[in-house]
């Protein structure tokens, strides 16, 4: 990610600039002619980014609402999500300057929703043709040869913290399901360290801790005592077990997944 100076010490370079200028000009030609150069740092194109727009048939068209997102890492390789399927490969270059990004490796799960279908289709098909990337604030543009904006993206988010909706629970027998009922609940890891929601049918509330990509869900989480349909049953105690295993985080855009030790997935979860 890049960092963000405070706005003091920005201040404090904007001064020790002005002197130094001051000094230069003093101590210029005979001629009285003074000269200055300023250089501008580029930004990096490295952290996460949430897709807001993409290049369809010559429009720009919204990101659906489980938008593609991507993890540009340092190291060359990047992680993220067509809003449907996980995705992963490798990139080059940088802000301002050439730049290609090569897919690899993709999960094939059907996109049931005609948005996400479009937006995995130009997606997946998008990013081999893009060949230049622009930072501008929080905005990303990967655009082509000819010039024509791909895909915009927003800067974040990162980390844990937020409100979820649950797209997906591990079942205990090592697949991680989705319900009508897991439509109904949800997820919310605060700054404070707490943690609550719904099961689908209970609320729940406990405490959390974040250590790099470790996440603990203390075993102090308590639930209300409402009676639930059998489904709904069902799916709280698939839940509150998998908030037991839960032992790494990881996100790309909205998208984040909950895992256990040997890597398994517990919980699948979209930004609400």
């Amino acid at each position: 990610m890049r960092s963000r100076r405070p706005a003091g010490t920005l201040l404090l370079a904007s001064l020790t600039l002005a002197v130094m200028g001051l000094v230069a000009m003093g101590c210029g030609s005979d001629s009285g002619s003074g000269s200055s150069t300023t250089t501008t740092a580029g930004s990096g194109v490295e952290g996460a980014w949430t897709l807001t727009t993409y290049l369809a048939d010559g429009t720009q068209v919204a990101a659906a609402a489980a938008p593609a997102a991507i993890d540009l890492v340092a190291d060359g390789t990047f992680s993220g999500t067509t809003g449907c399927n996980r995705i992963s490969g490798t990139w080059t270059g940088s802000a301002g300057g050439s730049f290609t990004i090569t897919p690899g490796p993709m999960t094939q799960m059907a996109c049931v929703d005609p948005a996400g279908q479009a937006q995995e289709q130009a997606f997946t098909t998008g990013l081999p043709k893009v060949t230049k990337a622009t930072v501008s604030g929080s905005t990303l543009t990967l655009s082509d040869d000819s010039g024509a904006a791909l895909f915009t993206f927003t800067e974040g988010p990162e980390g844990v913290e937020g409100s979820f909706t649950v797209t997906g629970v591990n079942n205990g027998q090592g697949a991680v399901v989705s319900t009508a009922a897991t439509e109904k609940a949800n997820i919310t890891f605060a700054a404070d360290g707490t943690v609550s929601g719904n099961t689908g049918c209970n609320s729940f509330a406990g405490t959390y801790e974040v250590d790099g990509q470790s996440l603990t869900i203390h075993g102090n989480v308590a639930a209300t005592m409402v009676a639930c349909e059998p489904d709904a049953q069902a799916l709280e105690q698939q839940f509150l077990a998998a908030l037991g295993n839960i032992t790494t985080w990881e996100r790309s855009g909205q998208q984040v997944t909950l895992r256990g030790n040997s890597g398994e997935a517990q919980l699948t979860l979209t930004g609400a």
